[in-house]
């Protein structure tokens, strides 16, 4: 097996498991908004980097990736998202591609509700 399909199964593994939605669910939640920023975003994957600048996970898919609900309060966010994050971190055996879809996610959450 090549280092691409390494870290692609890799990837769909945690998405499945840790994030709650299959990587091809995620992708294709990401095909409307920019093709170039979906083309960096793998192109990034593959080479180990993060995914680019710019680059957004739709507001809707937010909630699904942390595995809450919209109605979770803000406490619960920060919690799941913490624990998420010490599941994905590059260091912790993730990979920075995912990690990187877990922080978007965050932000939008904490952007539409306005906390920190």
């Amino acid at each position: 097996m090549n280092r691409r399909d390494e870290i692609l199964k890799r990837m769909q593994k945690d998405a499945r498991d840790y994030l709650n939605i299959t990587l091809e669910e995620l992708l294709m939640s990401m095909m409307g908004k920019s093709t170039e920023s979906l083309l960096g975003f793998l192109t990034g994957a593959f080479k180990g980097t993060a995914a680019p600048q710019g680059f957004q996970v739709p507001l809707e898919n937010a909630y699904r990736i942390l595995g809450l609900d919209p109605s979770a309060s803000d406490e619960e966010i920060k919690e799941r998202y913490r624990e998420l994050a010490k599941r994905l971190h590059p260091d912790a055996g993730g990979t920075d591609a995912l990690f990187g879809i877990l922080q978007m996610a965050y932000e939008q959450i904490k952007k539409e509700r306005g906390f920190s």
